[in-house]
């Protein structure tokens, strides 16, 4: 008999980010335009928020995570089956 287990986990990655004063020059924000883009996206010109995004995304660099699996934490883990015939 076959039959499919499907495991549904929630995973918390915290990542510590790090941008330096060539990075902020790179993509033409300030440290200031980018700390108020972290706490208020919409508060800064949506042009700057997409370079403050890009400065984000391509050229922070990851320099510590941290990662949790909560599903692990509680105790439980939720688990779907599925018989072969409906696979």
């Amino acid at each position: 008999m076959k039959y499919k287990m499907i495991e549904w986990h929630t995973i918390k990655i915290g990542k510590i980010m790090e941008v330096t004063e060539d990075n902020f020059k790179e993509c033409g924000v300030t440290e200031d335009q980018f700390t108020d883009w972290l706490i208020d996206n919409d508060s800064v010109d949506p042009e700057v928020g997409d370079r403050c995004w890009e400065l984000s995304a391509s050229w922070a660099l990851n320099i510590e995570e941290d990662t949790e699996w909560v599903s692990d934490n509680k105790g439980t883990t939720e688990i779907e089956y599925y018989l072969e015939e409906t696979l």
